[in-house]
């Protein structure tokens, strides 16, 4: 439609309101904007870039077609929008416009304008009109949300943007009608009273037209500061790359930024940034120790001061709970200031242990005078308890809730109250009584932990079982034996003189001992009114060793969790075993972490262990990097819980995700894998990505491999160009080569010889064949590679390589080479990293001015084979680094050598060829000594004229491949080399050409009956001839078809054939002349399909000259050439209704044979040449 109605602009470039509007240039695209209202966005914190103050939407109904939409209805749209903002015509500064450039709708958008915001306001403050279409074309369904994308810009920048291509203001506007102007220019968006507003339009193909104000925002009152000192920064990526890429980002925005406080970016980080699986923490506190964290993880640092790292797995959380021994004068003091949970959680306690104690928990946290000393039994133990318990809500307030719970010895009593089965108020009577009777015990005992295996430490005490006991037994090496004084001072001395670390625990009783018995039946009282219920989280028992049904924890559990051994170790492998992760210790001081490190790492099992406070860190930041570490790891935490009242303050601005742009190339396979496939076809799989089948010949053992390469499904080979051409790159023929003689039992390519490019066609695909000959007397076996395009299944193979492979791995090459001694004969391989590997005098290359001069020459080399990390030249020798670029399919293992990294290792050649563009021809003693290497280091070594020796090895300085010998040859002009290839039958896109030939005989037409049209006895005369001559009868002769149609009417006979000769056209050959022809041809054609009663008739068009029928032969009517084309689609449309017949210089011989054809044949084009007739064929042009 909009063709037919020229609105389509010559030059694909909309001019919306000028003059020079010719039509809109149509694009694509896509765009996304967020809209939140503005209250919650205020609230969230949300940067808000502009609001919406007033909409419309309303239908053109009944209009004159797409290019020319109502006025009227664009008026009330506006209007109506105006209504809805509650604004004055005059409030709004500029219009986005529609404005497409076509000459109808440009003008009635413009009335529309002019209507509405153009009246009632001063000439000097007019409404400026622009629109992107003249930037971007018009993008169909994305131009609205594009025209709010870019006013929004606009207002962010206080500018007006120009429109493109712009010469006048269009003469088909009124513009003196009202106070509106199109943006000839950019300028800047006028200063007013109010805040800038801008309309925005957008109208849609089916009537549909929309109007949105849009207004500057302005805060009502400045952003609440971010509170948040001491939060760290939390970093993600989706790969190491993308993180260490975003460390390097923010240090550059730091620097660009420095009015930007540390709690905002915190903040930011926190609550805007999606936690992918790589992640970070920095914790440092200044910002030189954040400038310095930030730069390691930019630089690929595992550890650095100031910086947590980790990579995010699934599992479940269990909250750890120690018993005595995590104390520390001052503990979590700090807290009690600092953190409103832990304050209020405290207090609870502080209430719940009054009943049972003569002391104030706060006054012994905060070392008040006068307060008991932590030093006593009966009041350390209620606080840690009262301290583990606090912790634990403030871990929860944070979202880190537990899956698990554990405790260790009195640690099982805060476990008990945070997994719901005791009371706050039960917890703190068992706490504070059992601690009371512990004083009847103590002064007599004491503990040892010793670091071995319970096993062995029990049979170490087995002889003094009456006075020790083992009464933890904490990791595979870590056990605690409680008992009496004298007895632990001779396990000590013991211990010491066999050489076992062994200490003392600061602690004057022996609990987990027969101590204990001479409490038992004071304890069943004090704990008689002990009420137990179903945990609301899994339990799990150290009494025990396993999960517990928590009504059992009455008083003589608690007895018994004083009296046995503790089986913490046995407790926690059955966590790991459970899928727990995450282990979280919530107490003032980390005991119990290394123990869960040592068990989980006996047991195989991956753990996160984690403290909370630290003795001497007890305030919030030491919290904070508590859950830092925690979450790096995977550990679930509510991250806007980390900054207090801070759900309103405004985010900064930080840059965004820096995305890795990896290829995602699509799975191409079909019908099954590759092993089925070539099993249906009585093949095997080759195993190779480059190739699909393997067959054996039975007749002389040699090898088929078979394959089909293209773009599509090994898309990385679209980055190998060269002088724009698409090549398979000369490391595929190798890595062909040695696969083809791997599974041929010869792994050495003793020579391979490049004799052809194999270009890859932009389009289709290439198969591959590689034919492997039958050994000889040394086991030698003969190489050949072949391809031809795969959609011609019956083309020429063309060849591209031929070598010879050797199972003699030589002298230098074992199954296993040692390090690489060429390299630097003194270097250690432990010492290979970094440069050590290189010679003194090695200096380093410009990898940028290097693929510079690439690109200069000729070479197109896309992301998968610019794998060059660093190069040097010492003397003529090159040595580099590579690495195969991530996101490959398949990757480097799927290969023996991958031939993208194969060819950026050879990229020092070019410094070594003096520039010029050189590829691989000859390739001498190819080794492969290990396969799948995604990173190698090379050496390039000149050997002869244009030849060079190849040594490929690991970072461990192990060889991976060498290459004895390889030829280089410069390239001149890659497209001689396509034009051999199309000399030996081998073409991109197969081309043809008309062919004529004689036709096959047709049936005798001596029965035909014809008629023939037109008057005169030239050429219509020399066709009646003809037609007596084959049918012993003259034609009947009729001025024109409708006099036939008429005789027709009055009875006449029906032919079978009727003649309309078309001689050659009086005067010159004009436009207007051809015209009249085709006109009055098809008019005939027309006709002549619609009489029914000549449905079985064939009419036969005869041309003098209208095409050539040799490749030397002029077309000499050239008025006529054109009914050729108009009949060939007749005849598409219509087969066997018409016969085009040219006769140009044929005699009556030929002339009565051509209508002999096309009366009885099935030819539909026929050509009568001399005495010869001739039908057209397609060949082949290189037939």
């Amino acid at each position: 439609e909009f063709s037919r109605q020229r609105g389509l602009a010559p030059d694909s470039r909309c001019k919306p309101f000028s003059d020079a509007a010719d039509g809109i240039g149509w694009g694509e695209g896509a765009g996304m904007v967020v809209l939140e209202r503005l209250s919650d966005a205020e609230a969230n914190g949300h940067r808000v870039l502009a609001v919406i103050r007033g909409s419309a939407v309303n239908q053109d109904g009944a209009s004159n077609g797409l290019a020319a939409p109502s006025g009227p209805s664009q008026q009330r749209v506006i209007r109506q929008a105006l209504a809805n903002a509650g604004l004055d015509a005059s409030d709004v500064d500029m219009v986005e416009a529609h404005g497409t450039g076509t000459r109808l709708g440009d003008p009635i958008e413009a009335q529309a304008l002019l209507a509405t915001y153009g009246q009632g306001r001063d000439a000097d403050r007019p409404l400026w009109v622009g629109s992107l279409k003249s930037n971007i074309a018009h993008p169909q369904a994305a131009a609205g949300v594009a025209g709010v994308i870019k006013t929004v810009l606009a207002m962010e920048h206080g500018l007006l943007p120009a429109i493109l291509h712009h010469d006048a203001p269009s003469s088909h506007v009124d513009w003196s009608s009202g106070a509106v102007r199109p943006l000839a220019r950019t300028i800047a968006w006028p200063e007013g009273p109010g805040p800038r507003r801008a309309g925005v339009s957008a109208f849609g193909i089916s009537g549909t037209n929309a109007h949105a104000v849009l207004e500057q925002y302005v805060p009502a009152a400045a952003a609440a500061p971010v509170e948040g000192d001491g939060v760290p920064w939390l970093l993600y990526g989706r790969s190491e790359a993308a993180l260490r890429e975003q460390a390097a980002r923010l240090s550059a925005h730091l620097d660009a930024h420095p009015e930007q406080s540390a709690a905002g970016i915190a903040h930011a980080l926190a609550t805007t940034r999606t936690a992918f699986e790589h992640r970070a923490a920095v914790t440092a506190a200044d910002p030189e120790g954040v400038r310095g964290a930030l730069a390691a993880l930019a630089a690929g640092e595992e550890d650095a001061p100031g910086l947590l790292r980790g990579q995010a797995a699934d599992g479940g959380t269990v909250f750890v709970f120690p018993g005595q021994g995590a104390q520390w004068a001052g503990m979590a003091a700090r807290l009690l200031d600092e953190s409103p949970v832990f304050a209020e959680r405290i207090a609870e306690c502080e209430e719940a242990l009054g009943a049972f104690t003569d002391w104030s928990l706060t006054a012994v946290l905060r070392g008040a005078e006068g307060a008991p000393p932590l030093e006593r039994v009966d009041v350390v133990q209620p606080v840690l308890f009262a301290v583990m318990v606090s912790l634990a809500a403030l871990w929860r307030s944070h979202g880190v809730h537990p899956d698990a719970v554990v405790g260790h010895s009195q640690g099982e009593i805060a476990a008990a109250c945070v997994a719901g089965a005791l009371s706050l108020e039960d917890a703190a009577r068992v706490v504070a009584l059992r601690s009371r009777a512990l004083g009847a015990i103590a002064g007599r005992g004491g503990m040892v932990s010793v670091a071995r295996p319970a096993a062995e430490v029990a049979a170490l005490i087995a002889d003094r079982s009456e006075v020790l006991a083992v009464a933890t037994v904490n990791g595979p090496a870590s056990t605690v034996v409680a008992g009496e004084t004298s007895a632990l001072e001779e396990l000590l001395a013991a211990c010491e003189r066999d050489g076992v670390r062994a200490r003392r625990i600061p602690v004057d009783y022996a609990s987990h001992s027969p101590h204990v018995e001479e409490i038992r039946e004071e304890l069943a009282g004090l704990l008689a009114p002990v009420t137990a219920k179903a945990a609301e989280i899994p339990f799990y028992s150290t009494v025990t060793g396993e999960p517990l049904d928590t009504t059992r924890l009455t008083g003589d559990y608690w007895y018994e969790n004083l009296r046995g051994t503790v089986r913490f170790e046995r407790a926690t492998r059955l966590l790991l075993e459970h899928g727990h992760r995450f282990f979280v210790e919530v107490s003032p001081h980390p005991v119990l972490v290394s123990g869960v490190q040592d068990t989980a790492a006996d047991a195989g099992a991956p753990v996160v262990a984690v403290g909370s406070l630290r003795r001497g860190e007890g305030g919030r930041d030491r919290l904070l990097a508590s859950l830092a570490e925690l979450h790096v790891q995977g550990g679930a935490v509510d991250r806007a819980s980390l900054f207090p009242g801070g759900g309103g303050a405004a985010h900064l601005g930080l840059p965004t995700y820096p995305f890795q742009r990896q290829r995602l190339w699509l799975d191409t396979s079909r019908g099954g894998s590759p092993a089925e496939a070539a099993a249906a076809l009585g093949l095997a799989p080759a195993g190779h990505p480059l190739l699909g089948a393997l067959g054996t010949l039975p007749d002389s053992g040699g090898l088929v491999l078979t394959g089909r390469l293209s773009t599509r499904t090994h898309g990385w080979l679209a980055d190998h160009g060269v002088s724009g051409s698409l090549l398979l790159p000369g490391t595929a023929f190798v890595e062909l080569a040695l696969h083809a003689g791997g599974r041929a039992g010869c792994p050495v390519v003793e020579e391979l010889t490049l004799e052809n490019p194999l270009l890859l066609p932009e389009q289709g695909s290439v198969e591959l064949h590689l034919a492997v000959g039958a050994p000889d007397g040394d086991g030698r076996r003969t190489l050949a590679v072949y391809s031809r395009l795969g959609a011609d299944a019956e083309g020429p193979w063309l060849r591209h390589a031929t070598g010879a492979l050797t199972p003699d791995a030589g002298p230098d090459a074992g199954p296993d080479p040692e390090p690489d001694a060429a390299l630097d004969p003194a270097l250690d391989p432990a010492d290979a990293p970094g440069t050590a590997w290189l010679p003194a005098d090695a200096e380093p290359v410009d990898l940028d001015a290097l693929y510079g001069a690439f690109d200069e020459a000729g070479y197109q080399y896309g992301p998968a084979f610019r794998g060059l990390r660093a190069a040097w030249r010492a003397g003529e020798e090159v040595f580099a680094e590579v690495e195969l670029p991530t996101g490959l399919p398949g990757g480097a293992g799927a290969f023996g050598l991958h031939p993208a990294l194969f060819d950026a290792a050879l990229h020092g050649t070019f410094l070594q060829g003096g520039g010029r563009r050189r590829l691989p021809f000859a390739w001498t003693g190819v080794r492969l000594a290990r396969a799948g290497a995604g990173a190698v280091r090379a050496r390039l070594t000149p050997a002869g004229q244009d030849g060079v020796k190849v040594v490929l090895t690991d970072r461990d300085g192990r060889q991976v491949a060498s290459v004895d010998g390889l030829v280089l040859r410069e390239v001149t002009v890659l497209r001689e080399v396509t034009e051999a290839q199309l000399r030996d039958g081998r073409a991109a896109d197969p081309l043809y050409r008309l062919d004529w030939t004689a036709p096959a005989a047709a049936p005798a037409a001596s029965g035909t009956t014809w008629a023939l049209l037109g008057d005169g006895e030239g050429a219509a005369g020399a066709l009646a001839d003809a037609v007596a001559a084959t049918c012993a009868g003259r034609p009947a002769r009729y001025p024109g078809l409708a006099a036939l149609r008429e005789a027709l009417g009055a009875g006449g006979p029906v032919p079978d054939a009727v003649l309309l000769p078309l001689p050659p056209a009086d005067g010159p050959v004009t436009a207007d002349a051809v015209r009249a022809a085709v006109r009055g041809a098809l008019g005939l054609v027309q006709d002549w399909l619609a009489e029914e009663r000549l449905d079985g008739a064939r009419l036969v068009v005869v041309t003098d000259g209208a095409v050539a029928a040799g490749a030397d032969e002029p077309v000499r009517d050239l008025v006529h050439a054109p009914v050729w084309g108009l009949l060939r689609s007749a005849q598409t449309e219509h087969p066997g209704r018409f016969v085009l017949l040219d006769t140009a210089g044929a005699s009556p011989r030929a002339l009565s044979a051509a209508l002999s054809a096309a009366a009885g044949g099935d030819e539909p084009q026929l050509a009568a040449r001399g005495d010869a007739v001739r039908a057209v064929r397609l060949a082949r042009l290189d037939a």
